[in-house]
Formats: structure tokens, sequence, C-alpha cells
């Protein structure tokens, strides 16, 4: 059964839509992402936006709960049909308590949308819904948002200098745990999920004005592009890049590791029922 929307707020502090709007300073950035399997239709008769939104509340509460820092939503735009754009951004903008997210397009970053390793794949009447979700598939989505996520930290590390903190986390992560994780990035430079018996990429935090974190992030871009397009996932790149910056797995959960910031494993969760207004509606279709 379908959550309604006045359950899954009912916990919240302010469901008006008003919006506070924080002053701009050092503030940290935290990134999510959303990638699509393939190109979303429209299902005229009963419109279904191609990203669950159950995903996005989750994400919009950890932005009401850090208000000093700053959120990004990535998109890849050219996956997602004009219903599910205008859906999304409704939902946002009606249920932030803040001014503090925003819906960006993953191809405004320039390595993103120059490598074919992103180019959508025809549209499937299978949608978003089918289970296409093969780990080791090339070009799988589990294999797209392991480079993508690369991508994203490179290019905000390089467009938006004066951060000191930008985090890239998946998007089921309830709670950021910021007041744990900022002095683990400003003592080693980088703090990530730890697993217990591996490290993992679901989680990364980048203290980008230490040391030499951004030249090192090249690297790992060139790294990660290679072993996609070679087939394989990114975090086995990541975690050679913890080896060279001398967190070797002898070592690193010990200083850059936290444990369960992340559920053990993805589950989707409960469909949420949202309709945008009928004006918008009108609009998208």
């Amino acid at each position: 059964m379908a959550t309604s929307l006045q359950q899954a707020f009912s916990n919240s502090s302010d469901t008006s839509g008003s919006v506070i709007t924080f002053p701009t300073l050092d503030r940290t950035l935290v990134n999510y992402i959303w990638i699509n399997k393939d190109k979303s239709f429209t299902n005229f008769a009963n419109p279904v936006c191609a990203i669950e939104l159950a995903n996005i509340k989750l994400a919009l509460e950890n932005a009401a709960k850090y208000p000093e820092a700053d959120f990004n939503l990535w998109i890849d735009k050219k996956l997602l049909d004009n219903y599910s754009l205008i859906a999304l951004k409704s939902f946002i903008k009606q249920f932030a308590t803040y001014d503090n997210i925003k819906v960006r397009d993953l191809q405004g970053i320039p390595d993103y949308a120059r490598d074919p390793f992103f180019t959508p794949a025809s549209c499937t009447k299978e949608g978003y819904l089918s289970a296409y979700l093969d780990r080791d598939l090339h070009g799988s989505v589990y294999a797209r948002a392991d480079y993508a996520r690369i991508l994203v930290l490179d290019h905000c590390m390089k467009t938006e200098p004066w951060r000191s903190n930008i985090i890239y986390t998946d998007i089921d992560c309830p709670d950021l745990r910021l007041p744990e994780v900022l002095p683990v990035m400003k003592e080693h430079g980088i703090a990530v999920y730890d697993m217990g018996h591996c490290i993992s990429n679901g989680y990364i935090g980048v203290a980008a004005n230490k040391n030499d974190m951004k030249e090192q992030f090249k690297i790992l871009k060139s790294k990660t592009r290679r072993a996609v397009h070679k087939g394989d996932l990114g975090y086995k790149a990541f975690q050679t890049f913890l080896e060279e910056i001398n967190m070797p797995y002898s070592s690193w959960h010990n200083k850059i590791g936290l444990p369960r910031l992340l559920p053990e494993m993805y589950t989707v969760p409960e469909h949420l029922s949202y309709k945008p207004l009928a004006k918008k509606i009108k609009q998208a279709l």
C-alpha cells in the first residue's frame, strides 16, 4: 500500500511549504545522485514520477536536519520525461523546510555530458520499475552511479573552490551525522562509510582544501573512467585511491571510516504517491 503524503510528513516540523534562506558562507555541500536506467516515458492515462519520491523525502529530511549545509540533487534530465521533472521540482518546493536543496543536471558537468558511457538507452515501456540492476553488466546503473559520483565531487571542487567540505552520499542515508563526519574530514582529508569488512563509496566526504586533494581527485577520476569503461565497478578504483593517499585497508577504518552511515543493503522504499497541482500536470503533458 502506498504511503500517503500526510503520513509521510507527519513528523515534519513544517509542511507548509514556507522557505527559510540561510546566508551563503563556507557551507558544507552535500550531493545526491539519481540516475535512471533508461529514458523514462509518460503514461498519459496515469502519469508517475520516474524518480521514487520516497527517496527524495529522505533527502529533504536531511536537508531540514542540517540547515547549515547546502544540498544538490543531481539528475540526468536526458533520462527524464517532462512530467517527472515537474513532479520532482513541485515535490521539493512543497515539502522542503529550508531553501537549501537544489535540483541540478548531470549534463551540466562537461566530463559527464561528453562521455559516451552515459549515453541514454532507448525508451522502454518497462520503465524505471523493471529490475534492470545487474551490477556486473557494462553500463549498468550501478557502474554509471559509481563514475558519476566522482565526477560530481571533482566538478564541485573545481567550480566552487570556496567550499572546504564536499560530500557525496547515497540517497538512502538516514542521517548524514555531520558532527561526527566533519572532524574526521578536517583531520584526515576524507571520510568514508565503514562496512566493517570493507570500505564503501556510498558515502565520501572530502576536505577539498586539504593537501593535494583536488589533484588526487583528478587521478581518481581518470582511473574510475578506465575502470567502468573496462566493465568494472568504480569502487575498486576508489579503494586504490585510498591506498595512494596513505589510507591502506589495514588502517583506514581506524582513521577515516565511520560505521552505520548507510543501511547495509539498499531496499526499494514503499511507493510514495504524489501528484503535482493540476496546472503543473497540464504543462508537463
